[in-house]
Parts: structure tokens; sequence; C-alpha cells
């Protein structure tokens, strides 16, 4: 079965696209340094779908003054990959050796780390249970790979058990969501 849908927003094209493990979200950066977040189910029913969230991850380069084009000067563009995480929690987004993770519900900045490996990182993904980011890079006909340890997803979810424990006041549900708490705290 195919889906089409026209996912407007981006004023410079799309250059790197992930979907969640559970296909309900769907991000996209584009070229004018915004990233996009969609709910990929409501997003195949509407002809003009809107996004879930979006926030900037990069400001846009300076045009170039007419003496720099003359000059042959070629303007600057904005590169990068996006990875959601499988929870959808986090999202990643990598721009030449700079890693940004965003909180994909509000697309507050959580870090930026600088990599100083390498000057381009090629690839970004998820670990299956999110709690790594995986990066590829090519350098001198070398392929390097680095695992980033992502405890942003934990964190969350973390806050929506405590959240629930809170709310709930069955015993043996309590029990269970205490149980999964101190997991949670044993991983971070």
């Amino acid at each position: 079965m195919n889906f089409e849908s026209n996912l407007k927003g981006h004023t410079k094209g799309i250059l790197d696209l992930s979907i969640s493990g559970d296909t309900t979200r769907l991000a996209s950066i584009g070229g004018e340094g915004r990233c996009f977040i969609w709910d990929s189910i409501k997003s195949y029913s509407d002809k003009e779908p809107k996004p879930f969230s979006q926030f900037e991850f990069s400001k846009p380069p300076p045009p170039l003054s007419t003496s720099a084009i003359k000059k042959g000067k070629r303007q600057e563009e904005i590169h990068g990959y996006v990875a959601l995480s499988p929870d959808t929690n986090v999202t990643a987004v990598v721009q030449n050796s700079v890693i940004r993770m965003f909180k994909t519900l509000d697309g507050s900045l959580l870090e930026t780390i600088e990599s100083t490996e390498y000057d381009q990182i090629d690839r970004v993904c998820f670990s299956p249970d999110g709690h790594y980011l995986v990066t590829m890079s090519s350098v001198n006909e070398e392929n390097l790979a680095r695992i980033w340890y992502n405890p942003y997803g934990l964190q969350m979810e973390l806050a929506k058990v405590e959240r629930q424990l809170h709310g709930e006041r069955e015993g043996y549900i309590r029990e269970r969501l205490n149980k999964r708490v101190d997991e949670i705290k044993g991983e971070l």
C-alpha cells in the first residue's frame, strides 16, 4: 500500500528524513536550518498536514555580496542528517562535526556535542533501545564509527513513569512502576 502526502514547510529542500520505529513520527531537516517533526499517521490522512513540532537547528548562511559572487565564491549551504530515537523523545541533528540533541516534543536543545575526531559526520542513527547514538564518518579512506551515550531518553522515560506512579492507586501497578523507576535509575 502506498501513501502520499505533501509535507510543506521546508523552503530550501529536504536534506534528510528519519522515521520512528513505531512509524508514528517522521523527522525532516531542510536546507533553511529547520527540523520538522510530523505525526505520520495524521499526515497521511490530511491533504495539507501541519508539523507536530518544529525547531531551528542552524541559522541559514548569510547571502553572498555581489562582489563575492563576482570573485567566484559560492553560497554556503547547510548539510545535515537527522535521527529520531525509537521512543521519539529525542531528535539528533548532525551538521559537519556538530551533533545537537533536541527534545522532540518542544524542540528545546538538550546538548551540543562537537566531535574533534573528524571533520564531517556522514551518518547518524540511534541504537534500537535508544540508549546510544551512533555516528559514522569517512576520513582519509578510513571508515570511523563512534558510539555516544544518550541519557536523555531515559531521563524523559523516568519523568513519565514517575508521573504515572504519582497518579496510580492500585498496589500491583504501583509496584511495577516502582520497579521500572529503579531500573531506569540503575541505567542512568
